[in-house]
């Protein structure tokens, strides 16, 4: 402002120079000296004036002092046409020994004509007979500029955000937020704005649940509500659509009730989601419902849920309904309640195709068929995950996956695990069917609640791939005519081998048409210091099992 000021200034005190010529005769130097001037600067646009020079050398025939100058010139009634509303006249005087020196005087006396948005202005310039230079510089300013009744320029209106590069803005007001969405809908640029938060935002009424977003959305941690995506279409989110990023947010609030490909954050997830947190609200759908995305096909880590999730359809999780084919989700937390009509969901992710790490959950997951405490259906890989809080249903339950077809490794439940139908039932696995189930534990109940056909395991209900350097502490509550094992219900031409229980069952599997070797019940022959190392030295590299010198059961550093 001070620069844009002090252009101003000389650029007026030039063109006083100017006037002044003109009154010595000089006058046709005037409209170039104008030109130049307003070629070189945007600021103010001046203009000499014949008006206001006379009203100056008419002033000056019986006053010296500027402030008489000035009052005698607003008194002129030739220049009332002038001196209209926002308009404000200075007078200033100096002695130099040239023009060039009267200027650069005058141009330092001037700064209060520079106050304000000055769209126009006139100036004049004569040598009295004392020896003072006389300037005379009218300044007005448009209708909309923002200067206060003394002259002083009014702060501009704050609009809420501030640009930082192309199409990126950082937010500093929930008001601003709105203005922003409302321009960037209007240019049809909303879908790629790159937006940084600086407070915390509401989504205005006016938000676009379906489109499909390619930005950065950062909400350096602050908080965002207002997400209100009820009208059971598929696609529902705050994106329709992510093919950007979203991060560092933290979600309160949230009501989504949509169709297929349902989440809080993204119906659909082809980008970048991490550090995000949904903190309270509802997220429910029909296929393919999360608590952050229904269906991820890109990466999220370092989210949390603790919304409540429900669907009516299969495919849900507390973080995705589907975990695709190359995709992945780390460090993530499920506190909600997860819930279904339905079947195959999980407390992570409902179906899985990809890979899922150091995650867990601790609500209440329940629904019908096919329910895990991590996930429901697994065909990939799944490893460093836990569970606690409860899992029910009323057929294939298991404590972390309900069918796994993929691998499963370094990885435990605590929950409470509840069939009250009929199939299977296990602490980790209810059906193992072909996949491989390595470095993994149980230690919460498992129960059957009703009279039924079921397989019921410490490790898994059916077995029909590999379990190995695996154990369970899990007791088994079961109600005739169930088929119980301390560690498989059902081994049906599946492998076991270095697993271990402590859960006063006698046999290892109910039923055994598989390969089991080197299973043993703790405290017969066997200390858990001994099978710890048993397991680590079968399992091979990676997570390993860790043994606490307490003569309890090890633990997974995870």
């Amino acid at each position: 402002m001070h620069v844009k000021r002090l252009l101003s200034l000389l650029l007026t005190a030039l063109l006083a120079v100017t006037v002044l010529a003109s009154c010595a005769g000089h006058s046709d130097f005037s409209k170039e000296a104008a030109d130049a001037l307003n070629n070189a600067q945007t600021i103010v646009h001046f203009s000499t004036d014949s008006q206001l020079t006379k009203a100056l050398k008419d002033s000056l025939k019986d006053n010296v002092q500027p402030d008489d100058v000035r009052n005698a010139m607003a008194a002129d009634k030739n220049l009332q046409a002038l001196l209209t509303d926002g308009c404000q006249l200075d007078v200033f005087a100096v002695r130099a020994n040239t023009v060039k020196d009267a200027a650069e005087s005058i141009a330092q006396n001037i700064a209060s004509i520079a106050s304000g948005k000055k769209s126009e202005g006139k100036a004049a310039m004569v040598l009295a007979d004392n020896g003072y230079y006389y300037a005379a510089v009218l300044t007005c300013r448009d209708s909309n500029s923002s200067v206060s009744d003394d002259g002083s320029e009014d702060p501009a209106p704050d609009p809420g955000y501030i640009q930082t590069a192309p199409n990126s803005y950082t937010i500093t007001t929930n008001e601003g937020f709105a203005a922003l969405v409302d321009e960037k809908l209007q240019t049809s640029e909303l879908e790629s704005t790159n937006i940084k938060l600086e407070c915390n935002v509401a989504l205005p009424t006016n938000w676009p649940y379906s489109m499909t977003y390619s930005g950065t959305f950062d909400g350096q941690n602050h908080i965002v509500s207002g997400i209100e995506c009820t009208g059971g279409s598929n696609y529902s989110g705050m994106f329709g659509t992510l093919t950007g990023t979203v991060k560092n947010c933290r979600f309160a609030g949230v009501s989504v009730s949509g169709g297929n490909y349902t989440g809080a954050v993204a119906g659909y997830n082809d980008g970048n989601i991490k550090n995000c947190s949904v903190l309270s609200g509802h997220v429910s759908g029909a296929m393919g419902t999360g608590g952050i995305t229904g269906v991820n096909a890109g990466t999220i880590s370092n989210c949390d849920v603790a919304a409540a999730v429900s669907s009516t359809d299969w495919g849900i999780g507390g973080i995705a309904g589907q975990n695709s084919s190359g995709s992945s989700i780390t460090d993530c937390h499920v506190s909600g309640n997860i819930s279904s009509h339905s079947d195959t969901l999980g407390g992570i992710v409902g179906i899985n195709f990809g890979t899922i790490s150091s995650s867990h959950t601790t609500g209440t997951i329940t629904g019908t068929k096919v329910v895990g405490g991590i996930v429901g259906q697994n065909d990939s890989f799944v490893e460093a995950c836990y569970a606690t809080g409860s899992i029910n249903g009323t057929n294939t339950v298991g404590g972390l996956v309900a069918n796994n077809s993929g691998t499963l490794k370094a990885c435990y439940s605590s929950a409470t695990v509840t069939c009250s139908g009929t199939g299977y039932l296990g602490g980790i696995v209810a059906n193992n069917n072909g996949g491989n189930v390595v470095t993994c534990y149980s230690t919460g109940a498992v129960t059957g609640t009703t009279p039924s056909d079921e397989y019921i395991g410490g490790v898994s209900g059916l077995n029909t791939g590999t379990i190995t350097a695996c154990y369970t502490t899990s007791s088994i509550g079961t109600q005739s005519p169930s088929t119980t094992g301390a560690l498989v219900g059902w081994n049906n031409n599946g492998s076991i081998h270095t697993c271990y229980w402590g859960n006063s069952l006698d046999d290892p599997c109910g039923i055994d048409t598989g390969s089991s070797t080197e299973t043993s019940e703790i405290g017969t022959s066997l200390t858990w210091e001994q099978a710890t190392e048993k397991m680590n030295s079968e399992s091979g590299s990676g997570i390993q099992f860790v043994y606490h010198n307490d003569g309890q059961a090890p633990t997974l550093p995870i």
